[in-house]
Parts: structure tokens; sequence; C-alpha cells
């Protein structure tokens, strides 16, 4: 399995950066955004996808984390007041997590049915809000006006240029910078 994404994704990373070369380019937010708004809509969207707030957390740290025990859910993310985007998405990912962890099945705690799957399983759920539902076309409608409202009303924060930076695609070394196709290279 490995080797056929070894010999697959950096040829289909090749082809995605030159196909999005004939697309309009987003247009980078620029800041500077408050920490106190961007925590305030990370709150929100946390409890908008569904995370309890009775049973776990969001902190600041330096590197974004999901902890804790099924009953008591910790994350963590960082932000940064020159740009929004990977603070949001990092809390929308360790949700993701948080929410895996919750809703495993309370009867079977004690038993390994009722443990979390590895890593795998665990990648799988938070990818699945973050990269899916979190940077699609819906939900690029849905935070724009939230945005707005917290930064100001301008064409980088509009919906059609929040999906285009959502699916923007580029090389990058860092993990938590990853995108659909970089992530699992």
């Amino acid at each position: 399995l490995f080797g056929e994404l070894e010999d697959f994704l950096p040829g289909f990373l090749a082809e995605v950066l030159e196909a999005q070369q004939i697309r309009p380019a987003p247009v980078p937010p620029g800041g500077p955004f408050p920490i106190e708004a961007q925590r305030a809509i990370a709150l929100q969207l946390m409890a908008d996808i569904g995370f309890d707030f009775e049973h776990g957390r969001l902190d600041v740290s330096h590197h974004p984390f999901s902890g804790g025990v099924p009953e008591d859910a910790r994350i963590t993310t960082r932000f940064s007041q020159k740009e929004f985007m990977q603070g949001l998405m990092a809390v929308l990912h360790e949700t993701g997590h948080a929410m895996y962890e919750r809703g495993l099945p309370k009867t079977w705690r004690l038993q390994p049915v009722g443990r979390a799957r590895g890593m795998i399983a665990h990648e799988s759920q938070s990818l699945i809000v973050e990269m899916q539902a979190c940077r699609s076309q819906e939900f690029s409608a849905y935070l724009a006006p939230k945005l707005a409202a917290a930064f100001g009303d301008y064409a980088a924060l509009k919906p059609d240029n929040l999906l285009r930076l959502f699916q923007h695609v580029e090389r990058d070394l860092i993990r938590v910078h990853a995108n659909e196709v970089t992530y699992p290279l």
C-alpha cells in the first residue's frame, strides 16, 4: 500500500500544481486577526459541529493536539495574528479526534471494542471533519459571514475565495500546514 502511494503521490502532486495554475489564485486575507476573535469563532464552530463542552475544552499550546479520555477531551491549538487559517483548521481537525473518542460506545469502554481503533481510525475521523466537511463549498458559505463579522467584510473572506484558500495545494514540509494532497506525502 505504501509503495503504491509513494509511486503515485509525487506525480499526482505535480499534476495538481499544474492544473491549479489555470484557476484564479486565492487572495490571502491580510491581518491582523485578533486572537480573541479567532478563539470565539473556533469555539462556535466546535459547538456547531457537535463538540460537547460539558466534557472537553480548547486551550492554546505550541502545537495542535487532542488528548484525554472519552469523558474529558482536551484540545489545543495555536493562533497567529498574521493569519487565521492554520489555527482554525487545526481546531477543526483536533475536534474530529475528540468527537471520535467521545463517540466510542460507553457500555463497552472497558473492552477492546469500546476503545479507539488506533491512529488510522483517529486520523480518518479528524480528516473527514477538517478536509472533507470543513473545506467544502457549503462550509465556506457558512463560515464567510462569521469571519466578516469578526474581521471585516472584504473580498478575501468571501465564500469563493475561502474555498480557493481551503483547496489550494502547495508544497510544504510542515505536516500541520498540509492539504489533501500533501498530507499523505
